[in-house]
């Protein structure tokens, strides 16, 4: 225990105080002998004889004259250095990234609460909120590691430490999502002369286990006033912003403007969608007739995706399949159209039509998935895939793989079906390569089949059909539209065509009754 006259040891005593905690102390005991609190406790460090600060729980009472003065002070000093220690390392969990030290979540949303308190009480203060991920993060992850992956983000977070003021904050709200607070701002310029270094900071190179990695990263911004209620509200905006700029490239930023919100609610409306779309039975296959040209039959028909979204109608793949590429889900979106067309083709041939096939465009994600299993998964089911289904891969695709992955090609083409490249002469292919891959066909694409009329475009379009013939491909023109298309197509010798000439794409059912009834396939004038 301890039993101290006032004065004159309290000053003395006082001293011995860490200076940090003097005034609270004061305010304490002050408190106390005015009786403005019943007991007087105080938590302060305390100088000890070896030279260490000890933290110390002090409890005191007054010992008071008659005229109930303050006289003397009698208490206690316990040791709680210990528990101190306990306390702050609780603290630290609670409040605190464990990996990069940063702020987490809690405490940002509570300096941001801070900030906004002061934009309510002082006329024209200004902050912004930065809310950034690192592009492509999962890619790290995936290739070198969660090891490597979180290198990255600790070094991703000394770099964004460096981008700001001391009195701002740098966050980590978890996986890679990072968010800023720049207090008391002069204008929006000051938040984009932050954001563009740390877009800068983030591009530089950095070496994880070995490989050297470029990260980039996209930002959302918005600038808070006392207009928001909630620092919640900021960080849904900033995450909005963020949504936004994602959607437009990646490296990149975007401010958060109020009109942006009721697009981004949409755009990820429609993502959810998209993302139900499969277990609600919303896709369909219609599918376009491919002609012979010798006999003008029906060989087979290329199944072409469609969406019958709930409220926007029959929507074509260019409005959705970036998104599914974007989100992964073109890999099941994939195996759906494959196991559809299949079914479809095993219909079609037990009603007499015994050499239709069906062509379906193949996907480099879907290449780089489960393509070979659910072949295999496909033929075990009871159809003969290599006769039933003609893979259509794009020229881009067919002929960088050839350089990086020739045998997964030859595989493809030899035991899972016949492999066709698509969109022929779209990249401007180096022919040298070509006879390399195992190809059955080439589709010539469709911006040749229009240019006809131009002598250059006639002259290219026939050496590619004779190309094909040399390599002993089949040469099949799509986009044909034109009787006078037809005419030099068929003069060059090209095997197959399609288009609307031939054929709109139809849906099965409606396919079903033209090959049924042996009709003749309606034809559509089109303006492109």
């Amino acid at each position: 225990g301890l039993s101290q006259s006032l004065a004159p040891h309290p000053k003395a005593w006082m001293e011995r105080i860490h200076p940090e905690d003097l005034d609270n102390f004061k305010s304490s005991l002050q408190k106390y002998l005015s009786g403005e609190t019943e007991q007087f406790v105080n938590q302060c460090r305390t100088l000890h004889h070896n030279g260490d600060y000890r933290w110390m729980l002090v409890r005191g009472s007054a010992i008071r004259d008659p005229k109930n003065k303050p006289i003397r002070m009698a208490g206690t000093l316990t040791d709680v250095s210990a528990y101190k220690e306990t306390e702050n390392l609780l603290s630290q969990r609670a409040f605190y990234d464990e990996l990069t030290q940063l702020p987490n979540r809690a405490l940002f949303l509570d300096r941001l609460g801070h900030a906004l308190k002061k934009a309510k009480r002082r006329n024209k203060y200004l902050f912004a909120v930065l809310f950034m991920d690192l592009d492509r993060f999962k890619l790290v992850n995936d290739s070198l590691g969660h090891l490597a992956g979180d290198q990255l983000l600790i070094q991703i977070a000394r770099r964004l430490e460096l981008c700001v003021r001391p009195g701002d904050t740098v966050a980590r709200l978890g996986g890679d999502e990072f968010t800023v607070l720049l207090e008391d701002i002069g204008d929006i310029n000051q938040a984009l002369r932050v954001t563009e270094r740390i877009l800068l900071s983030v591009r530089d190179p950095m070496t994880l286990i070995g490989h050297e990695v470029y990260p980039t990263a996209s930002l959302g911004i918005v600038v808070g006033d006392a207009h928001y209620t909630l620092p919640e509200e900021l960080l849904r905006d900033a995450d909005t912003a963020l949504y936004e700029a994602k959607r437009k490239g990646r490296s990149r930023f975007e401010i958060f403007g109020r009109e942006m919100h009721a697009e981004v609610v949409e755009q990820m409306r429609f993502e959810n969608d998209l993302m139900r779309a499969l277990e609600k039975n919303e896709f369909e296959l219609y599918y376009q007739p491919i002609i012979r040209l010798a006999s003008k039959e029906v060989a087979g028909f290329e199944a072409l995706l469609r969406w019958n979204h709930p409220g926007k109608g029959l929507l074509l793949p260019s409005d959705f399949l970036s998104l599914a590429e974007e989100n992964g889900l073109i890999v099941s979106i994939g195996e759906w159209v494959l196991k559809q067309a299949c079914q479809q083709v095993k219909q079609w041939r037990s009603q007499g039509n015994e050499k239709i096939w069906v062509a379906v465009n193949i996907s480099a994600s879907q290449f780089n998935g489960n393509l070979p299993e659910l072949i295999t998964s496909l033929t075990q089911a009871g159809f003969p895939v290599a006769d039933y289904l003609r893979l259509e891969i794009s020229e881009k695709f067919i002929l960088e793989k050839a350089s990086k992955n020739l045998q997964s090609l030859k595989d493809l083409g030899q035991k899972l079906g016949k492999l066709s490249m698509d969109d022929f002469g779209a990249g401007y292919t180096m022919l040298q390569g070509l006879n390399q891959v195992p190809l059955h066909s080439l589709k010539i694409h469709e911006s040749f089949i229009w240019g006809l009329q131009e002598k250059g475009l006639a002259s290219i379009t026939a050496g590619i059909i004779a190309l094909a013939h040399t390599l002993g491909l089949e040469a099949i023109a799509e986009g044909v539209e034109t009787e006078q298309q037809e005419k030099f197509l068929r003069k060059k010798n090209a095997d197959l065509a399609q288009g609307f000439l031939f054929g709109a794409p139809l849906p099965a059912q409606e396919t079903s009754d033209l090959l049924t009834s042996r009709l003749p396939l309606p034809k559509i004038k089109m303006t492109r």
